[in-house]
């Protein structure tokens, strides 16, 4: 990362507007730094709401899944199940729509195109 990018990333995170706590700066980081390219950097279940502050004032592509009631259009299984497997997404935040807004309010899990087993490391 130049110089420039890396001021620019600094002035990005001390925006007041759609402010991140550490803990969803950590979970951005995380993802970005793991995701071997992926073109999604993190799915994030809760809809606009929940991802909102992880998609404001950054380049990141952020995907928010379902929202309060189900209301926002979201991913089916079959369309996210492809996109690990096409390598365009690895990680997903689970029950981010449920914390407070402190928080992440959720767990991360690394996609790995298996419903309902626990997360795996891919290779």
């Amino acid at each position: 990362m130049t110089a420039a990018a890396r001021q620019a990333e600094a002035k990005r995170r001390q925006s007041p507007l759609w402010r991140r706590s550490p803990d969803q700066w950590k979970v951005l980081d995380y993802a970005k730094a793991h995701s071997n390219g992926a073109q999604i950097t993190l799915a994030i279940e809760g809809g606009s709401q929940a991802a909102v502050s992880y998609i404001a004032a950054t380049d990141d592509t952020v995907v928010g899944m379902g929202g309060f009631g189900g209301g926002d259009p979201a991913p089916s299984l079959d369309q996210l199940s492809t996109w690990v497997r096409e390598g365009k997404l690895r990680f997903v935040l689970e029950g981010a729509g449920r914390g407070s807004r402190g928080g992440i309010g959720g767990r991360g899990t690394e996609a790995n195109g298996s419903v309902g087993s626990a997360p795996r490391r891919q290779p």
